[in-house]
């Protein structure tokens, strides 16, 4: 099975890193969605990639899920190279706890992660599990799977009421931050591919 790249922010690398992230949620594409019928009532058709929607039954997947379970990832995150006078080189990567200007005692201009090549790919996934779902059918465990921090809601907090801790909420927060101006607002509810994966090479904390 080939080797795919994935593309993950600073905050999600981070999290991958500190072993809170195990689950990433990807817009899902292809004209099935188009179909009368949701998802989750489709029935056995191909069981390819075995993957299953999230009403349990199989359906469809190896015309449009980009990822099969079992598959490597590799991650793609911001990075820069660093350059000596030996001619040689090293990649330093701007999730590192030590920020690049520390390392190296000078300003750092980072490379968007899309231009990774995988050479400098230090994070490597296997994909364990894969189903269709809408995202606002995330639970709260899901959410914090997803490696997102607990929202904490004082508002109008009286004196004996508990302080709201909601991963669910604050994974929302992070959705449309990330997705809003590509059109795939929380709100508007859309189809997304739901990835299980755990690190089999990357970075200690």
């Amino acid at each position: 099975m080939k080797e795919k790249p994935i593309l993950f922010n600073t905050e999600m690398v981070k999290s991958i890193i500190a072993g809170n992230k195990t689950q990433t949620r990807r817009i899902a594409k292809g004209h099935f969605l188009n179909s009368e019928y949701e998802p989750t009532l489709w029935s056995y058709m191909d069981l390819k990639r075995g993957c299953s929607c999230s009403g349990g039954s199989k359906m469809i997947i190896n015309r449009f899920c980009p990822y099969e379970i079992g598959q490597t990832l590799w991650v793609r995150e911001t990075f820069t190279i660093q350059e000596y006078p030996s001619g040689s080189y090293s990649y330093i990567y701007k999730a590192d706890e030590l920020s690049g200007i520390q390392k190296t005692g000078m300003m750092l201009k980072w490379k968007s992660s899309i231009y990774m090549p995988r050479k400098a790919a230090r994070i490597f996934l296997k994909i364990t599990n894969i189903r269709i779902e809408r995202i606002q059918d995330i639970s709260e465990e899901d959410a914090k799977a997803e490696g997102t921090e607990q929202f904490k809601d004082f508002g109008e907090v009286l004196i004996d009421e508990p302080i709201i801790y909601d991963y669910r909420n604050s994974f929302i927060i992070v959705w449309d931050s990330i997705n809003k101006k590509r059109g795939y607002r929380w709100d508007l509810n859309p189809y997304v591919w739901v990835y299980d994966f755990e690190i089999i090479k990357g970075v200690k904390e």
